[in-house]
């Protein structure tokens, strides 16, 4: 079922469902997706759910939908909403029943000349060796007892183990776990469910996805990535470093805005620009000497999670 209701063109890519389109919406509905995108956005009445969104007591702001959203249980799978956290809804089953999902960008040293015409091949192996699936297995073999240490301790068991690096902590949100976990509020059932794919990718809309990175380009932007805790507070040693950035714009700005693009060789003829993405800078909150650091090695895309002295893990 294809949505047939209005859809009102805010810009190049963005869309509205006005807040009158279905009874009991509380605000409008806003997908962002290019023209040629929205055919696809429409084609399963998942619009429909992102106006169901829009009727939640208590959301703040609009109801939004990403450009890949589809058919979901409640929400539309891609669907954001902020809530209120006095008078708004709480929906641990709005887009499914895993209110646990994380994206998680692994960066390899491949080229499409490194893969030839072994994706295919490449695609089966990663099948066969990272379970996905319902019914699947995972790559960890622990009891109910250690299911609960790792509720406790998070990611910061897996590094423990040999299943990361700890610099995977600094780069997740609340460094890989919960401080307040309480593994006694988890019923038995959930963990006998969960215990099996601890270590897989699990079951529902999970994917492993090879994407290749053609072009970087931010157009002589400065980009600030920031993980904010699940309560939607900024942990203390970002905000510094955020002040610290914009202090230095303040008195430096005009060397950055509308600075200009340069290329890197070999990467076809377009400008590439500087993504620079702020996690922890640890103890190094002096913004100044990140930007001097980036003009001296010119880095067309820097990526700076941490100035902390250890080894580092192999590619």
């Amino acid at each position: 079922m294809a949505w047939e209701g209005r859809l009102n063109r805010i810009d190049g890519n963005r869309w509205e469902i006005p807040m009158d389109e279905s009874a009991g919406m509380r605000t409008n509905a806003v997908i962002y997706a290019s023209e040629r995108m929205i055919g696809q956005v429409c084609s399963d009445n998942a619009p429909q759910q992102a106006a169901n969104v829009a009727c939640l007591p208590g959301i703040v702001g609009s109801s939004m939908a990403m450009p890949d959203i589809h058919w979901g249980y409640g929400f539309p799978i891609g669907g954001v909403a902020a809530v209120d956290s006095g008078s708004g809804s709480i929906s641990p089953g709005g887009i499914g029943f895993d209110i646990n999902c994380g994206v998680r960008l692994i960066k390899t040293d491949l080229t499409v000349e490194d893969i030839g015409d072994r994706k295919d091949a490449l695609i089966d192996e990663l099948y066969k060796n990272i379970p996905s699936g319902l019914g699947s297995k995972g790559l960890t073999h622990v009891g109910t007892k250690d299911l609960e240490t790792i509720l406790q301790e998070g990611s910061t068991w897996a590094v423990e183990n040999g299943y990361g690096w700890e610099r995977d902590l600094e780069v997740t949100e609340e460094n890989g776990r919960m401080a307040d976990a309480d593994p006694s509020l988890v019923s038995d059932k959930a963990m006998k469910r969960g215990l099996p794919q601890l270590g897989s990718i699990g079951s529902g809309n999970h994917f492993l996805e090879v994407d290749l990175v053609e072009n970087i380009s931010k157009g002589g932007n400065l980009c600030l990535n920031i993980s904010p805790k699940a309560d939607g507070t900024i942990p203390d040693d970002q905000q510094a470093v955020l002040r610290a950035v914009g202090a230095w714009l303040r008195t430096n700005g005009e060397a950055v805005y509308g600075s200009r693009t340069w290329t890197v060789p070999g990467e076809d003829d377009a400008a590439v620009g500087v993504a620079l993405a702020v996690a922890r800078l640890g103890d190094d909150h002096d913004a100044q000497a990140v930007f001097k650091r980036l003009a001296q090695h010119r880095l067309a895309d820097a990526r700076v999670f941490g100035f902390k002295h250890r080894p580092r893990p192999p590619s």
